[in-house]
């Protein structure tokens, strides 16, 4: 017997907890390593997640492999590769006593990028999906043309001192290899981003960085003739360009994200291109098709938006926003009833 309630756990013979990305559980699954995902861990609960996310999060304690939880819960497990960041997992799982199972994908993208494969999929009978950018209007290029548009971008504009903007964890990465391949740069990087590539270089991602407080990071630097990646703070882009007219220099700040397709990030950056670690519209319905579940349940961004889309094309889809702290979703009918 399983439920979930509230998209945060599923609940097995009516009082063990598996936490989806969540502290309620006795056990908890983390999808990855981006903190508003890893922030469910804690040294007193019991944790299952990928090696290569234990060690970008310095989980230090209580982390237990698949196997263990399997035996708790009395459960089949599979992790799948979510194509989000490096080591992000998806959770598959079967409750062979119920006949059902359960898809929950955390962060998720389908295509392949320079650094990680795109998401799998499997049949299920219930998915729990992200849908960050789950809205018609959130439609990526292929990432291979987005790193040729930055590159081209960069040849066109020759600056002296150019900084890459993305997420520290993952999504830096992504540019530090983009530099390495496209621009046959090695660029500088802070102290936390040069944590996290050492760690991917464990795994044989083969990345070329230099770290700002290092003498040959200084040294470079100090040329005034540099490629910088950064974390994406409104300060970066007045910073580097106040540097840049002491040295005498030009710069432009570039800014990579999935929400470069409708925002103004002009305060932030100075070219921004639309380069997602998440799926975009078309991907998620897709997605939806491969896994092809009688009940869909929406969890982040554009959850309504979608689930009504996913509902006019014959799907049963629920938002999250539809649910609250009274309703438990239950999977052991053939159709998923919503029980106050």
């Amino acid at each position: 017997m399983h439920t979930m309630k509230m998209f945060d756990y599923l609940v097995f013979n009516e009082e063990k907890k598996l936490g989806l990305d969540s502290r309620e559980g006795n056990i908890i699954f983390i999808s990855h390593a981006h903190a508003d995902h890893a922030y469910a861990y804690s040294k007193k609960i019991k944790t299952l997640c990928s090696a290569e996310t234990a060690e970008i999060r310095s989980f230090n304690g209580n982390v237990i492999d698949k196997k263990e939880a399997e035996n708790y819960f009395n459960i089949e497990i599979e992790l799948l590769n979510a194509g989000h960041m490096f080591g992000a997992k998806q959770l598959f799982v079967k409750d062979n006593l119920a006949g059902k199972s359960v898809l929950y994908t955390g962060d998720i993208r389908l295509r392949d990028n320079i650094v990680t494969k795109g998401a799998e999929t499997r049949q299920t009978d219930s998915l729990i999906i992200d849908c960050t950018y789950g809205s018609p209007e959130y439609l990526f290029p292929e990432p291979f043309e987005v790193y040729e548009q930055m590159r081209k971008f960069y040849m066109n504009e020759k600056p002296d001192i150019c900084v890459f903007m993305g997420y520290p964890t993952g999504k830096a990465q992504e540019l530090v290899k983009f530099v390495n391949e496209y621009m046959k740069e090695i660029p500088v990087v802070d102290t936390y981003i040069a944590k996290v590539c050492r760690i991917m270089n464990k795994y044989n991602m083969k990345l070329e960085f230099l770290e700002t407080t290092s003498e040959e990071g200084l040294e470079t630097m100090k040329k005034g003739r540099y490629i910088a990646i950064s974390s994406p703070f409104w300060h970066i882009k007045k910073n580097f360009h106040s540097l840049a007219q002491k040295l005498n220099k030009k710069c432009v700040t570039v800014y990579a994200t999935g929400w470069a397709v409708k925002k103004d990030l002009s305060r932030i950056c100075d070219k921004a291109f639309p380069l997602s670690d998440h799926c975009d519209f078309n991907e998620l319905v897709e997605f939806v098709k491969l896994c092809n579940p009688k009940n869909v349940y929406c969890k982040y961004g554009f959850t309504r938006e979608f689930a009504n889309y996913l509902n006019r094309s014959g799907y049963r889809a629920i938002p999250y926003e539809e649910t609250n702290a009274k309703q438990t979703t239950t999977l052991l009918e053939n159709q998923i009833s919503i029980k106050e």
